[in-house]
């Protein structure tokens, strides 16, 4: 659980660092934020369907606001790394709601 708090908290700072370089901080934290709870909320599904959906997601996003959403700005380096927390976040919370779900007994 640790190194995967660890993962989280090096892709935020590594998308902060980034992210400012390019965009303001407003848009590095809204970017941050939409990543991070539209891929945490696939990955605490948890379905082969959620996988596609983060990989459409993935690649989607950039594409969107470049032909769709006029106006809006994205930055493309702190989507990914949001993505990739929110993916980790979302998995981990997955992970601590199950453990107190009774065992299969499989391979025993």
């Amino acid at each position: 659980m640790l190194g995967n708090l660890v993962l989280v908290a090096f892709a935020i700072s590594a998308a902060m660092v980034l992210g400012l370089s390019q965009v303001t901080l407003s848009i590095v934290l809204l970017n941050l934020a939409i990543a991070i709870v539209i891929t945490g909320v696939l990955a605490f599904i948890g379905s082969g369907w959620t996988v596609a959906g983060a990989v459409l997601l993935f690649f989607l996003g950039p594409i969107l606001t470049r032909f769709v959403l006029v106006g809006a700005v994205l930055s493309v380096r702190v989507w990914f790394l949001g993505i990739m927390a929110g993916w980790v976040l979302g998995a981990l919370l997955r992970r601590l709601h199950d453990r107190d779900l009774p065992h299969s007994g499989v391979g025993r």
